[in-house]
């Protein structure tokens, strides 16, 4: 694997442990699009004719091939996210070409650089332990591709296809892992990595896996992890299947026979407790060694035998007693034959062939393709060393066996809802330590030979080889440097059993000075990267408190910019004011006048009602005059008769009632009834170019 698909899967641990972005499985690939339509924008590719491009683009940033469909539907997304009704920044049509008209995103470029950095510095420390423990470097990347690989074993499970690198040697990758296990600065790159892997099956897999009623039959090194007879780590891993798979739709069974098997192995090992020394050292899974690590004597270990199925029944796991007629079918199948080759003993193939018979029926022998439709599993936490899996199934079906982490993996993947019971660290842990666990014991030899060794060493070397001695021997098994066992086993059976002594004497010596060459350099190695870790922490630091400084710039210039623009704001606000005061002055002494010009109007109606009376008044006295001959006298006297005249006289008594009362009356109140003024004046339209601004 190359080093910048471990860049991405560092960047795809660190989006999901930050949580912010994501709401579902895709969600996780959302920013590393949009780093690509950075990158394209940036290079002045602002259209085109296929989302192909963008794959090209993609693939290039993050070495993943992201399929097709599931690139469009993040492209829908983003498009929705940053388009509005009247900017379009970025633009999927139907046809699925593109265009960018504007794209800036770099909130993700200072966790690339530093995933950059990480992996770097993750590949240079494999690179130097190498050197120190003098094991060649055949490929620069290899500790990127070992931890890839239990992503790959899914791969048989989530898509029906094999692990191309299962026949790849991994020894010095995971002797580096078990090393640095303990040192938490460049573990967790190892996890983020580990992590990032998983994660990114969600781009090649089907994973809403939605699981109904499956049954989990248990083998027994399952059983023996589950009591905390095998490492600490596995002991975990099988603990927390049987604490979250119930809630997931499993549930467990257990065959009578991996009972019976179960017990049988615990009385042996509790009659042989007191009678090894090496199997313990050389195999940490080994019950030799949980005993050792839990101070476990041979009463303590019967007591666990006899109590087993009382203990599994309180954890719910149910017992199959009716076990027979699988027995009788597995005898002559074709997998007992192969797994009396894989197998220690043919006891032991055959219990193993027996739950295959089981699980197929269950499955109603049936070939089944897809894991979600698989209603039965054979679970496993085996790490033999005693030969490879046996995988009875071929490429295109599901297989009836499956390892409890590679299960767990299925469970983070198809949930991601699931962290409150089964944690990112958790699940990181569980499968690194599975394969780390799986990787080293595929290269001990066979317990048979260890076993021999052991009771040899007991016999004819107890009382000159010491201990320290033994575990030195141990170690140089462990780590491939004492292969021939068979040879130094043979050397037992001459009379002279110093030759066998000399041997093992030889071979610790050999071990003692190595391990004392490589203390002083693997102590400088790890004084370098702890140095190399606070350098990164002081610069963190630094980096820390120069983004304060400048976020305090920013914010002090932010703050003088508001204040000048309210200061501009509140002046122009003034100004504003200012005018409108004018302006509104300007028009009260408008409406002034055109109150004054509506009232002149008004007051002018009565003003010719008077003008027409005293017209009439004025034509009648000198009509009368010019009857009279203008002689006053005799007008006065035609006036007398005329009042004589009834008709005269209503009509004069008339015009004397609308003058005084009418004319004269309306034409005082108009200019002094201030009330009735007061009303014209309010009961007036103003027109709209005269009306007050607010």
């Amino acid at each position: 694997m190359e080093i910048n698909k471990a860049i991405t899967y560092s960047l795809l641990s660190h989006i999901r442990n930050s949580g912010t972005l994501i709401k579902g499985p895709l969600d996780i690939f959302v920013p590393l699009v949009k780093r690509t339509l950075y990158f394209l924008f940036k290079d002045g590719i602002t259209k085109g004719q296929s989302i192909f491009e963008i794959q090209a683009k993609f693939l290039i940033l993050f070495s993943i091939d992201i399929p097709l469909p599931v690139l469009a539907n993040i492209l829908t997304k983003i498009s929705e996210e940053y388009n509005t009704t009247e900017v379009k920044n970025f633009q999927l049509f139907r046809d699925k070409a593109f265009a960018i008209n504007q794209y800036i995103f770099d909130d993700f470029e200072e966790s690339v650089q530093k995933s950059k950095v990480e992996a770097e510095q993750l590949k240079k420390i494999f690179n130097d332990y190498c050197t120190i423990k003098n094991i060649p470097i055949k490929d620069q990347d290899s500790i990127f591709t070992f931890i890839d690989k239990n992503k790959l074993s899914l791969s048989k499970y989530l898509c029906n296809t094999n692990n191309p690198n299962n026949e790849l040697d991994f020894t010095a990758e995971a002797q580096f892992v078990s090393y640095f296990r303990n040192i938490p600065s460049a573990y967790e790159l190892i996890r983020k990595i580990y992590l990032g892997s998983i994660i990114s099956s969600y781009l090649e897999y089907k994973i809403d896996i939605v699981i109904r009623s499956t049954e989990l039959l248990l083998d027994t090194n399952f059983i023996i992890s589950l009591i905390d007879l095998n490492t600490i780590e596995a002991t975990h891993t099988c603990n927390k299947l049987v604490e979250i798979a119930p809630k997931q739709g499993y549930r467990f069974t257990v065959l009578k026979d991996t009972i019976e098997e179960t017990q049988n192995l615990l009385k042996y090992r509790a009659e042989n407790l007191n009678n090894v020394f090496l199997q313990a050292k050389i195999n940490p899974e080994d019950i030799y060694n949980a005993c050792e690590r839990r101070n476990i004597n041979r009463s303590d270990l019967e007591r666990i035998s006899d109590n087993l199925e009382i203990n599994l029944t309180g954890l719910n796991i149910i017992t199959i007693h009716h076990t027979q007629k699988y027995a009788n079918l597995a005898k002559y199948s074709s997998e007992y034959k192969v797994l009396q080759q894989v197998r220690n003993t043919n006891k032991a193939a055959l219990h193993d062939a027996t739950a295959i018979q089981y699980v197929r029926e269950k499955r109603s022998n049936k070939k089944i393709k897809d894991f979600e439709k698989v209603p039965c599993w054979f679970v496993n936490n085996s790490t033999t060393p005693d030969g490879k899996s046996y995988n009875p199934s071929s490429n295109n079906d599901q297989p009836e066996m499956i390892r409890a982490d590679q299960l767990l993996n299925i469970i983070w993947l198809s949930n991601p809802s699931i962290t409150q019971d089964l944690s990112n660290n958790d699940i990181a842990d569980i499968g690194i330590s599975s394969l780390v666990a799986f990787t080293l014991n595929e290269t001990l030899p066979k317990s048979s030979i260890i076993r021999e060794l052991d009771d040899n060493i007991q016999k004819y070397a107890k009382e000159r080889v010491s201990d320290d001695d033994v575990i030195l021997i141990s170690t140089r098994i462990v780590n491939r440097q004492l292969s021939d066992i068979q040879r130094l086993n043979d050397l037992t059976r001459k009379e002279d059993k110093s030759d066998f002594v000399n041997r093992l004497k030889a071979e610790a010596a050999k071990q003692r000075k190595t391990e004392e060459e490589q203390k002083i350099k693997l102590e400088a190695l790890l004084s370098q990267l702890r140095k190399s870790v606070e350098n990164a922490y002081l610069a963190k630091e630094i980096k820390g408190n120069e983004k304060n400084e400048i976020k305090i710039q920013k914010d002090l210039f932010q703050q003088q910019r508001d204040e000048k623009i309210l200061s501009l704001e509140q002046q122009l606000q003034e100004e504003r004011n200012r005018s409108k005061k004018v302006e509104n002055n300007t028009l009260e002494e408008k409406r002034e006048e055109y109150i004054k010009t509506q009232l002149w109007s008004w007051r002018r109606k009565s003003w010719v009602w008077l003008g027409v009376f005293v017209f009439i008044v004025t034509i009648s006295l000198l009509y009368l005059l010019y009857s009279s001959q203008w002689n006053f006298n005799i007008a006065a006297e035609s006036f007398k008769n005329l009042q004589g005249n009834i008709i005269i006289l209503s009509l004069l008594t008339l015009a004397s009632v609308v003058f005084s009362v009418v004319i004269v009356r309306t034409l005082s109140d108009k200019y002094n009834n201030e009330s009735n003024i007061k009303a014209f004046k309010e009961q007036l339209k103003m027109p709209e170019n005269l009306r007050k601004i607010e």
